[in-house]
């Protein structure tokens, strides 16, 4: 019996959907009998509101968690409404959920990889990679790292619309309203996203199986007007792009004003025990800053001790660049700026993966 491969390409994605929800409950299902911890209190301190589907626009209007953590994660919050609703006060819904979000981030992962560049290995390493991290345990084991979750989830969507032949313009703004909504980290997603349009628009990045771009400069004046034509549209992708973006970060932040008022645009109160490096002079706090890269880096390859939650001085502030985890957390990132650069024409996805990791 012949093997059909074009039903095979058609149903490859629900294969790919099925392998990551089969691999995050092999490796995460035992989660699913833990219960509330660390962070996770705030959720059951608020139960009275989340709980109810009549405050949904108390809900809306609830910081995250205090007025003092200048923080405002609706989108998480109404999360947590809908386990309440659906699955009541236990713990283990508030998991299940978790591990659903985390394997549909790993399929989008793949959709997106697979759009862009067109690779089935390349996409298939990367979600699988993604998903098997042991550094990614605590998001995804603790309920309170949903935000974490979300943020990258709706992300994923923006970059899956702006990888599209055709952009439609309300779109990638809905989601990244969702994805901000979920954790301000999520702004991080627009410099992803004009990348993505611009290598998607590279005349010199083919996407296997798909036509050349028609604006290649060449030597032919017959192809100028087409080369013309091309920039235009890269010029209107972008501008689509950032407008629909734009309308999505004016609501949110429109809405984090009203909700959190002055502490909307400061920096959240905190103290020394739980953010040393606030209180501490500009060279020490980058030069910890690229050591903590460096211990990244570390547990990321190498995860040994990995721990949920670094007290007071359990990462001693550096005082001098002249450290090697300093030193070594710098050269990093300037290997990955050259490597954005280097890799831009002849490898568009190493290229791609050097600017993801800075961003």
């Amino acid at each position: 019996m012949e093997l059909d491969f074009e039903r095979v390409k058609k149903y490859e994605k629900w294969v790919w959907l099925a392998t990551c929800f089969i691999l995050v409950f092999v490796m995460y299902g035992q989660t699913i009998f833990g219960d509330f911890v660390f962070d996770d209190r705030n959720i059951v301190e608020h139960q009275a509101i989340l709980s109810d589907p009549n405050q949904l626009h108390k809900t809306l209007s609830l910081p995250f968690w205090s007025q003092e953590s200048g923080l405002y994660r609706p989108i998480t919050l109404l999360s947590y409404t809908f386990n309440y609703i659906v699955f009541g006060v236990s713990p283990w819904g508030f998991h299940l959920v978790n591990l659903l979000l985390y394997a549909l981030v790993g399929w989008l992962i793949w959709l997106v990889f697979k759009r862009l560049f067109g690779s089935q290995i390349l996409a298939g390493l990367t979600a699988v990679l993604f998903l098997i991290l042991p550094i990614h345990t605590e998001v995804v084991a603790n309920i309170s790292g949903r935000s974490e979750i979300l943020a990258l989830l709706f992300s994923l969507l923006v970059f899956w619309e702006l990888a599209k032949d055709k952009i439609n313009f309300w779109r990638p703004g809905l989601w990244f309203l969702l994805a901000i909504g979920s954790k301000e980290t999520a702004i991080a997603a627009v410099p992803i996203g004009m990348i993505i349009v611009w290598i998607k628009n590279n005349p010199n990045f083919v996407i296997p199986g798909l036509p050349a771009p028609p604006w290649r400069w060449t030597r032919n004046p017959k192809t100028w007007i087409p080369a013309f034509a091309g920039m235009t549209k890269k010029r209107d992708a972008f501008l689509i792009s950032l407008l629909s973006i734009l309308v999505g970060a004016l609501i949110y932040f429109g809405a984090r004003f009203l909700v959190l008022g002055q502490q909307a645009f400061l920096r959240a109160q905190t103290t020394i025990v739980e953010n040393p490096l606030q209180f501490v002079a500009a060279k020490e706090r980058l030069a910890t800053a690229f050591k903590v890269l460096t211990m990244y880096l570390q547990k990321t390859f190498w995860p040994t001790n990995l721990c949920s939650d670094y007290s007071f001085n359990q990462i001693p502030v550096l005082q001098s660049f002249f450290n090697w985890p300093a030193v070594l957390g710098t050269t990093v990132i300037i290997i990955l700026i050259i490597g954005v650069f280097i890799f831009w024409k002849k490898s568009p996805a190493i290229s791609f993966g050097c600017a993801w990791f800075l961003l």
